[in-house]
């Protein structure tokens, strides 16, 4: 893979093959973490149960219903 410039950001494409092995799809958020000296671990997050526990945001795919008065 190749760092490539977005913005003022950094990114990455991630191969076919690790999509569909995380089950990723586009608005899914990712934790990444170093792991030993020059690598790193990804993992999906949950936002939606973070969410509910108090602890993230709500995605903008969730949608938030108010009761009917």
């Amino acid at each position: 893979m190749r760092v490539t410039k977005w913005g003022n950001s950094l990114g990455i494409r991630l191969p076919k093959k690790v999509v569909e092995a995380m089950n990723l799809e586009a608005g899914d958020h990712l934790a990444i973490a170093t792991a030993d000296e020059g690598r790193f671990e990804i993992s999906k997050r949950e936002i939606l149960g973070e969410f509910r526990q108090g602890q993230g945001v709500m995605p903008a795919r969730a949608r938030a219903r108010r009761k009917a008065r």
